[in-house]
C-alpha cells in the first residue's frame, strides 16, 4: 500500500512538504512481509482519499 500525503500552508497554499510512505504488513516472528488480508485491505481503502 502507497501512501502519498502533503502539507499545505493555509494562507498562501504553499506547498510546505510531500512524503511517500509504502504500508507493509510485517510478521515479526519470521521477519518477512505478508501479503495484507483482502478484508484489511477493504478497510484501509476507504479510509483513504484523495483530495
Amino acid at each position: 500500500m502507497f501512501i502519498k500525503h502533503e502539507m499545505f500552508d493555509g494562507k498562501t497554499k504553499e506547498k510546505l512538504f510531500e512524503i511517500e510512505v509504502v504500508g507493509v504488513l510485517f510478521d515479526k516472528v519470521t521477519r518477512k512481509a505478508l501479503v495484507i488480508p483482502d478484508d484489511k485491505k477493504a478497510i484501509l481503502e476507504r479510509i483513504v482519499f484523495e483530495v
